[in-house]
């Protein structure tokens, strides 16, 4: 036989929603069968099928193509012959990362947890924005996918159209011989923050079905949720202002060009601070952080201050400090009746009122 094609993947008893898979190996009679017939075979192609995410360890290196058909359906045997046999170009991207071990995943050490107690240990980084974030290597990245037909980038573009939004367009062209689809991928590399975030998060994706040699302009609206980060302090949504990096990939790992675009942001003033904000907040604070400089000059005197300000160790230290604590440092002379003032000018400043001149 020219091509051997073998059908593999998980029994129903190794997959459902009503419990959690253990592993992602696929059963050990399909991996023999599949490095038996990939030893024999002038060219060998698995197709696969399965509910979630399976390792391709260790028969990977030693096939020709792999088809992921992911839960199959009624009309699975069609439209798996119709890509097999060429009669229609795959143009899928994979939704999931596809890693090399289960060790691999940002869950790993805290999944399932214990005790009747689950930590959502990744945080913001599941999935792509951990593997990309931490430059971890992996079989296929989020957004990865092969056709019959190749695909170019031209004239890619991004401009702001408001404080937090964006417009960006890209042309594509099929450059192969055959019909098919890419889908356009972009990503946006967040602006530097006090939160820590993914290297880069996917802001927008449109499939685009093109002839040979045929060309269309993709345009992308950019929201501010594409650049946005959730504000738990403030409870809000929050577009921090500075420069972004908006890439065009074919998939997560793979950018294809990246554009920079500046963005004013959110601006308004952070909420009023307290005894119980931080020493970094309150010196922080556009309005607050000057006038309590003001007011520890006045009172520590310029060379003693200027002398704490040269100890880079020490304000790192501090600076997660409650500023109820802080006050209560032997050298820091901050009187109640100046800590009620700079709190009020939070307060003003928070609800936009002229907070006046500091004393």
């Amino acid at each position: 036989s020219d091509v051997a094609v073998v059908f593999a993947g998980l029994y129903e008893s190794e997959q459902s929603e009503g419990f959690d898979r253990e592993h992602i190996d696929l059963p050990a009679s399909h991996v023999a069968v599949i490095e038996a017939v990939a030893a024999a075979a002038e060219r060998t192609v698995v197709v696969l099928m399965n509910g979630g995410v399976v390792s391709l360890e260790p028969w990977h290196d030693s096939v020709d193509a792999i088809v992921e058909g992911w839960a199959l359906g009624q009309a699975a045997g069609g439209a798996l012959a119709d890509v097999l046999t060429g009669a229609a170009s795959p143009s899928g991207r994979l939704a999931e990362t596809i890693p090399f071990a289960l060790s691999d995943t940002p869950s790993y050490l805290s999944f399932p947890g214990e005790s009747d107690v689950v930590r959502h240990g990744e945080g913001v980084f599941v999935g792509y924005r951990y593997y990309t974030s931490t430059e971890r290597p992996v079989r296929y990245p989020f957004g990865h996918g092969l056709s019959y037909t190749t695909f170019a980038y031209d004239t890619f573009e991004v401009e702001n159209t408001g404080p937090g939004t964006a417009l960006a367009r890209v042309t594509v062209t099929n450059t192969g011989q055959s019909p098919g689809a890419d889908i356009v991928q972009l990503y946006v590399r967040p602006a530097a923050s006090r939160v820590r975030r993914p290297v880069r998060e996917l802001a927008a994706f449109e499939k685009v079905r093109l002839e040979p040699g045929q060309s269309a302009t993709v345009s992308f609206e950019l929201e501010r949720r594409a650049f946005a980060f959730w504000d738990v302090t403030g409870k809000r949504w929050w577009v921090q202002p500075g420069t972004y990096g908006v890439h065009l990939g074919r998939s997560a790992a793979d950018i294809a060009e990246t554009r920079t675009l500046t963005l004013q942001g959110d601006t308004d003033l952070p909420g009023p601070l307290g005894l119980e904000s931080t020493v970094g907040e309150w010196f922080g604070h556009p309005v607050v952080g000057p006038a309590l400089m003001q007011a520890l000059t006045a009172t520590a005197g310029e060379e003693r201050l200027a002398a704490a300000g040269d100890n880079t160790n020490m304000l790192k230290m501090v600076e997660s400090m409650p500023m109820a604590q802080f006050v209560r440092f032997p050298g820091v002379e901050i009187t109640d009746a100046a800590l009620e003032h700079l709190i009020g000018l939070s307060r003003k400043a928070a609800a936009g009122e002229d907070a006046g001149t500091t004393r």
